[in-house]
């Protein structure tokens, strides 16, 4: 029922461009952080159709790679930048989205100024 309205539309219009970027001549993707990612068989011909439509596994990869490399690559750079506070030595785990810490309660409200700052800051100018 979503993908039938107008931003469901949206979703299948972004599917198709992702997919037509992964697919020939191309066969890969790239993200904002450089990171590429190859695709040997994103459409199979269907010759009851006689047309060309999406590989399952290959396509639902294509589909998945863009939002979480770059997600996974910006959780790099926070990562990165928790390293350089007091926070580091409290750290214990990123799990997903979240970062799993044992903070002494004395420290709680320093380290969660610490951790809200550098959750938020924007992501360096050399991401294109």
């Amino acid at each position: 029922m979503y993908l039938a309205s107008e931003p469901g539309q949206d979703i299948v219009r972004w599917w198709r461009q992702v997919l037509t970027m992964a697919g020939p001549p191309n066969r890969s993707l790239l993200n904002p952080f450089g990171f590429r990612h190859r695709f040997f068989h994103v459409f199979n011909y269907n010759r009851r159709t006689q047309g060309w439509e999406p590989n399952g596994d290959d396509a639902k990869r294509a589909i998945a790679f863009l939002p979480q490399s770059t997600a996974s690559a910006i959780q790099d750079v926070y990562i990165e930048a928790l390293w350089q506070t007091p926070l580091a030595s409290w750290c214990v785990l990123p799990v997903h989205d979240d970062l799993l810490s044992y903070v002494p309660q004395s420290e709680a409200a320093a380290a969660a100024a610490t951790l809200q700052r550098i959750f938020t800051m924007p992501i360096p100018s050399w991401v294109a």
